[in-house]
């Protein structure tokens, strides 16, 4: 066992745990966990990885409590032999990034589930406090002025979408956590899958079809008065509006590089999209592709 390795991998994955607790709007630094992790495996063995990941979960279980440390280690444990999978498996990226976003998921879920079960707090007000929290940072370092109504109102409106907003943290998560392998791999000269040109990106038809019969059967409950459909509508129309933006940015770059566009300029041009408030527009090219296949990927995958 490496002991230098060990310890430095203890001291980064408590530092994490750190910002993620008191800045839960920088959650997307837990991806750097398992990379962590992988890499200790590969500059060592198995051994490194795990003995880090237990002494780092004890330290943050004296230091921020039970669940803190329960989450860091199943978060860990889901996300890594995730990896190991894709890696012997060899799976395509997109694939890859996917698996990894439903375990950041699930890792995310379980963890809720437990401290409602422990502590009687409901996960609305687990991510009130969450929001205060780094509100209250934010205003101290006199970067948001806001009154007690706008700040309730904002709130209540970031409580209302709270499942978009895991899936998208997840999403992110999964595709830093992928990313951060591929270096990983490449710097010990492992094989890697092959990346697909994100150009060529395009959505499942049957993904459509599937969250449409989802829209509809929380429609038929909320009749009902089962569920919220209200709730349950806006955070699914939220993730097809992320979803279609990301196919719209692909169709984006697919012409570009028919111009041969450096990346350089295709990332301005996508910082000027975002900053213009052009995601709506790159939404629907997005979905009219769907419709028209404006890059003719279906006559292509025919061939």
């Amino acid at each position: 066992m490496n002991i230098k390795n060990v310890i430095l991998g203890i001291i980064s994955v408590v530092l994490i745990a750190l910002v993620s607790v008191f800045m839960p709007i920088l959650s997307i630094l837990l991806a750097g966990v398992p990379i962590i992790l992988l890499l200790l495996k590969e500059k060592g063995n198995i051994h490194d990885s795990i003995v880090t990941l237990i002494v780092a979960s004890v330290m943050v279980h004296f230091i921020f409590g039970i669940f803190n440390a329960f989450f860091i280690g199943i978060y860990s444990v889901l996300n890594t032999a995730i990896l190991l999978h894709i890696h012997k498996h060899k799976i395509k990226g997109l694939k890859s990034q996917i698996l990894l976003s439903i375990s950041v998921l699930l890792s995310f879920t379980v963890m809720l589930y437990l401290l409602n079960m422990g502590t009687d707090l409901h996960i609305s007000e687990y991510f009130k406090e969450s929001f205060m929290s780094s509100e209250e940072m934010i205003q101290s370092m006199g970067l948001l002025e806001a009154s007690e109504m706008d700040m309730n109102m904002m709130v209540n409106q970031v409580l209302a979408i709270v499942p978009f907003i895991m899936v998208l943290i997840s999403a992110v998560n999964g595709m830093v956590i992928y990313h951060g392998y591929r270096l990983v791999m490449k710097k010990f000269n492992q094989p890697v899958a092959q990346m697909a040109k994100f150009s060529d990106f395009k959505l499942p038809m049957h993904f459509v079809y599937g969250v449409t019969f989802i829209l509809l059967l929380s429609y038929l409950a909320g009749l009902v008065k089962f569920i919220d459909f209200n709730t349950i509508s806006i955070n699914i129309i939220l993730v097809l509006l992320y979803v279609f933006a990301f196919q719209g940015v692909a169709i984006l770059f697919y012409y570009l590089d028919q111009k041969q566009v450096s990346n350089v300029v295709k990332g301005l041009i996508l910082v000027l999209a975002i900053v213009f408030q052009a995601i709506l527009i790159l939404t629907i090219v997005g979905w009219l592709d769907m419709i028209f296949d404006f890059r003719h990927t279906n006559n292509s995958s025919a061939k």
